[in-house]
Protein backbone atom coordinates (compact mmCIF):
# COMPACT_ATOMS: atom_id res chain seq x y z
CA UNK A 1 0.00 0.00 0.00
CA UNK A 2 1.35 3.43 -0.88
CA UNK A 3 2.02 5.93 1.88
CA UNK A 4 -0.66 8.26 0.47
CA UNK A 5 -3.32 5.53 0.72
CA UNK A 6 -2.18 4.62 4.22
CA UNK A 7 -2.40 8.23 5.38
CA UNK A 8 -5.78 8.69 3.69
CA UNK A 9 -7.20 5.65 5.51
CA UNK A 10 -6.00 7.02 8.85
CA UNK A 11 -7.46 10.47 8.10
CA UNK A 12 -10.75 8.80 7.21
CA UNK A 13 -10.88 6.59 10.30
CA UNK A 14 -10.05 9.56 12.53
CA UNK A 15 -12.85 11.56 10.91
CA UNK A 16 -15.14 8.64 11.64
CA UNK A 17 -13.86 8.47 15.24
CA UNK A 18 -14.57 12.20 15.66
CA UNK A 19 -18.10 11.73 14.36
CA UNK A 20 -18.72 8.86 16.79
CA UNK A 21 -17.61 10.91 19.79
CA UNK A 22 -19.53 13.99 18.62
CA UNK A 23 -22.62 11.79 18.40
CA UNK A 24 -21.87 10.46 21.90
CA UNK A 25 -21.71 13.97 23.37
CA UNK A 26 -25.11 14.74 21.86
CA UNK A 27 -26.55 11.39 22.93
CA UNK A 28 -25.86 12.02 26.61
CA UNK A 29 -28.54 13.84 28.54
CA UNK A 30 -27.64 17.44 29.34
CA UNK A 31 -26.52 16.86 32.93
CA UNK A 32 -25.72 13.17 32.71
CA UNK A 33 -22.24 11.78 33.07
CA UNK A 34 -20.34 15.06 32.82
CA UNK A 35 -17.04 13.17 33.05
CA UNK A 36 -17.99 11.12 29.98
CA UNK A 37 -18.90 14.26 28.04
CA UNK A 38 -15.45 15.65 28.86
CA UNK A 39 -13.76 12.38 27.84
CA UNK A 40 -15.66 12.27 24.54
CA UNK A 41 -14.70 15.88 23.81
CA UNK A 42 -11.06 15.06 24.51
CA UNK A 43 -11.18 12.22 21.98
CA UNK A 44 -12.77 14.51 19.39
CA UNK A 45 -9.88 16.94 19.89
CA UNK A 46 -7.34 14.10 19.79
CA UNK A 47 -8.76 12.84 16.49
CA UNK A 48 -8.60 16.33 15.01
CA UNK A 49 -4.98 16.61 16.16
CA UNK A 50 -4.20 13.25 14.49
CA UNK A 51 -5.82 14.40 11.26
CA UNK A 52 -3.90 17.69 11.30
CA UNK A 53 -0.59 15.88 11.85
CA UNK A 54 -1.27 13.44 9.03
CA UNK A 55 -2.37 16.17 6.63
CA UNK A 56 0.73 18.22 7.47
CA UNK A 57 2.99 15.30 6.60
CA UNK A 58 1.05 14.67 3.41
CA UNK A 59 1.40 18.34 2.44
CA UNK A 60 5.17 18.17 3.03
CA UNK A 61 5.29 15.36 0.46
CA UNK A 62 2.95 17.21 -1.95
CA UNK A 63 0.15 14.67 -1.46
CA UNK A 64 -3.43 15.80 -1.93
CA UNK A 65 -5.76 14.19 0.58
CA UNK A 66 -9.40 14.67 1.40
CA UNK A 67 -10.21 15.30 5.02
CA UNK A 68 -12.83 12.87 6.21
CA UNK A 69 -13.99 11.12 3.04
CA UNK A 70 -15.31 8.18 5.05
CA UNK A 71 -17.08 10.36 7.59
CA UNK A 72 -19.08 11.94 4.76
CA UNK A 73 -20.22 8.51 3.63
CA UNK A 74 -20.74 6.79 6.98
CA UNK A 75 -23.82 8.05 8.75
CA UNK A 76 -23.50 8.02 12.52
CA UNK A 77 -26.73 6.72 13.91
CA UNK A 78 -27.99 5.69 17.29
CA UNK A 79 -27.33 2.06 18.11
CA UNK A 80 -30.00 -0.14 16.62
CA UNK A 81 -32.59 -1.85 18.74
CA UNK A 82 -35.23 -0.86 21.24
CA UNK A 83 -32.74 -0.56 24.12
CA UNK A 84 -31.37 2.78 22.95
CA UNK A 85 -32.91 5.94 24.33
CA UNK A 86 -31.27 9.32 24.74
CA UNK A 87 -29.00 9.08 27.73
CA UNK A 88 -28.54 5.29 27.60
CA UNK A 89 -24.96 5.31 28.88
CA UNK A 90 -24.36 1.63 28.21
CA UNK A 91 -25.38 1.89 24.54
CA UNK A 92 -23.40 5.11 24.09
CA UNK A 93 -20.24 3.54 25.51
CA UNK A 94 -20.67 0.43 23.38
CA UNK A 95 -20.96 2.60 20.25
CA UNK A 96 -17.80 4.45 21.23
CA UNK A 97 -16.04 1.15 21.85
CA UNK A 98 -17.03 -0.04 18.37
CA UNK A 99 -15.56 3.16 16.91
CA UNK A 100 -12.31 2.64 18.82
CA UNK A 101 -12.15 -0.98 17.63
CA UNK A 102 -12.43 0.17 14.02
CA UNK A 103 -9.75 2.77 14.59
CA UNK A 104 -7.47 0.25 16.29
CA UNK A 105 -7.76 -2.10 13.31
CA UNK A 106 -6.79 0.64 10.83
CA UNK A 107 -3.80 1.70 12.91
CA UNK A 108 -2.69 -1.93 13.23
CA UNK A 109 -2.88 -2.31 9.45
CA UNK A 110 -0.78 0.82 9.06
CA UNK A 111 1.78 -0.33 11.63
CA UNK A 112 2.05 -3.72 9.92
CA UNK A 113 2.90 -2.06 6.60
CA UNK A 114 5.45 0.44 7.99
CA UNK A 115 7.36 -2.01 10.16
CA UNK A 116 10.80 -0.98 8.87
CA UNK A 117 9.89 2.50 7.69
CA UNK A 118 11.98 5.17 9.46
CA UNK A 119 10.37 8.27 7.96
CA UNK A 120 8.88 11.07 10.03
CA UNK A 121 5.34 10.14 9.03
CA UNK A 122 5.92 6.54 10.13
CA UNK A 123 7.04 7.86 13.51
CA UNK A 124 3.88 9.99 13.79
CA UNK A 125 1.70 7.01 12.86
CA UNK A 126 3.36 4.90 15.57
CA UNK A 127 2.84 7.65 18.17
CA UNK A 128 -0.80 8.07 17.16
CA UNK A 129 -1.33 4.31 17.31
CA UNK A 130 -0.03 4.25 20.89
CA UNK A 131 -2.38 7.05 21.96
CA UNK A 132 -5.30 5.46 20.15
CA UNK A 133 -4.57 2.12 21.80
CA UNK A 134 -4.71 3.82 25.20
CA UNK A 135 -8.08 5.33 24.23
CA UNK A 136 -9.28 1.90 23.12
CA UNK A 137 -8.31 0.41 26.50
CA UNK A 138 -9.90 3.36 28.31
CA UNK A 139 -13.19 2.83 26.47
CA UNK A 140 -13.01 -0.91 27.12
CA UNK A 141 -12.59 -0.23 30.84
CA UNK A 142 -15.49 2.25 30.83
CA UNK A 143 -17.75 -0.28 29.09
CA UNK A 144 -16.82 -3.01 31.60
CA UNK A 145 -17.20 -0.74 34.65
CA UNK A 146 -20.54 0.55 33.43
CA UNK A 147 -21.68 -3.02 32.81
CA UNK A 148 -20.68 -4.08 36.34
CA UNK A 149 -22.34 -0.99 37.81
CA UNK A 150 -25.54 -1.65 35.85
CA UNK A 151 -25.60 -5.30 36.94
CA UNK A 152 -24.97 -4.41 40.60
CA UNK A 153 -27.54 -1.63 40.61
Amino acid sequence: MKIKERIQKLVDVNSYRMAVYQWAVEALNEYQEVHLRYTFQQYVAESQMFINQLLAHAAEDNMRLEQGQQAKVVAIKAPAGPAYVKGDTCAILERCMAGESTCKEKYQEAIDTIEDDRTAVAHVIRQQAELQYMAYNHMKTLVECNSYHTQAG
